[in-house]
């Protein structure tokens, strides 16, 4: 309730405060991180354009960190950073500027451009919603009692007074006919460009760690749940570590966020030499050190075949996870037609198969990501000029 009251006020001031033109604000991860797109694309900024760009944080560690490196960034919602809401011509975000920023705040007229973290293989928003995963698998909070409750006049009203513009970023054109639907937004207002997260990654040419293997699957379950992804499936720390030397490779495993291990599995695993588990670093810092990456329903697969990394898909629990989890937009014998694993044995079965085969997957890219340059955020600059203009 008193959210939605500072937000109509906000909608009201809005009449009163016009925004300033080249003030930019950008967040992202509920906050928390600083990452995804919009750091990447908050970066470029800075280094190719005039716009007074600032990073808003709810995560004092975060902070200090871009403070220490006298990068413009606002922390909590002081009077600075709401006023610089109340006058943003534009807000960049990557799952809500609810979440990322502090919506509440914004000016009506500003606009809205989420960036998004993904390339979805399984259903989300509107489209998961509808194929009735609960909302805490989802990662979202149920709609307060008033708006679930009051006069379809009264929500007709507050839609109109607290709508802004608002646009999403698909990486072609067949993700954004997915993005659409899920957002329940108009064509027209899903931008195709490349993600600003991999231009680096795909201007640079680095060799990646010889026998370095990165597993990382999609979160199951509800969100920021404490669930073993990896015994259900027949994980087992010493015969893997046993297959890692024998054969020289090194495996690390890195978990979604919204996913935790037991503490005991974590100090078994702590003991193995050739594994390890993936820190809080930017995943997309530090990816293409990997010789090949493992997943399962994440879209981590298609940014990695977009990366020029050899990418695995293993299914593990399939059934399961399209019960109790989500459903899916392809199958994934549609976007990997090779042999694929359902457990860690028969992946160990089939990992010497994987390193030593080619793994052609430039149809799927094609599909799924169009740029191919490294200049995703000046192409999606130039789309998002012309609207903010």
């Amino acid at each position: 309730m008193k959210t939605l009251l500072v937000r109509l006020i906000c909608s009201v001031l809005s009449f009163l405060i016009p925004t300033q033109k080249k003030l930019l604000l950008f967040g992202s991860w509920y906050g928390n991180k600083y990452g995804d797109n919009p750091r990447y694309f908050f970066e470029w900024h800075l280094k190719n354009t005039d716009y007074q760009c600032y990073w808003i944080t709810k995560n004092s560690d975060v902070y200090k960190d871009l403070k220490a490196k006298n990068i413009n960034v606002l922390y909590g919602n002081s009077l600075k950073a709401i006023w610089f809401h109340l006058r943003a011509k534009a807000v960049f975000c990557n799952c809500s500027p609810n979440t990322d920023l502090f919506g509440r705040y914004l000016n009506r007229k500003t606009i809205i451009f989420n960036l998004w973290h993904g390339t979805p293989i399984k259903k989300i928003g509107f489209d998961a919603i509808s194929s009735d995963i609960s909302s805490e698998r989802l990662g979202v909070k149920r709609s307060g009692f008033i708006s679930r409750n009051a006069p379809n006049f009264i929500k007709i009203v507050k839609n109109k007074l607290l709508e802004k513009e608002l646009y999403y970023l698909a990486s072609s054109t067949k993700v954004a006919t997915l993005l659409s639907s899920a957002m329940g937004v108009d064509i027209n207002h899903i931008i195709v460009a490349g993600y600003p997260k991999l231009d680096h990654l795909i201007q640079e040419i680095k060799q990646p760690i010889k026998g370095s293997i990165l597993y990382a699957p999609t979160y199951r379950g509800e969100y920021n749940s404490e669930n073993d992804l990896l015994t259900m499936f027949g994980f087992d720390p010493e015969k893997m570590n046993l297959w890692l030397t024998k054969h020289d490779k090194n495996l690390t495993i890195r978990l979604h966020p919204a996913n935790t291990l037991p503490e005991s599995l974590k100090l078994e695993i702590a003991k193995m030499d050739r594994l390890s588990l993936g820190g809080d670093k930017d995943l997309y810092e530090e990816i293409t050190e990997y010789e090949m990456v493992i997943t399962d329903f994440s879209s981590l697969y298609y940014d990695a075949i977009s990366i020029n990394i050899k990418t695995i898909m293993a299914p593990f629990g399939l059934e399961s996870y399209l019960n109790e989890d989500r459903q899916l937009y392809f199958q994934p014998e549609e976007l990997f037609p090779y042999e694929m694993a359902k457990n860690w044995p028969e992946l160990i079965n089939l990992l010497p198969q994987y390193f030593h085969d080619e793994i052609d997957l430039l149809s799927i890219r094609e599909s799924f990501y169009n740029e191919t340059e490294g200049e995703g955020n000046k192409q999606l600059w130039n789309k998002i000029r012309d609207i903010i203009n």
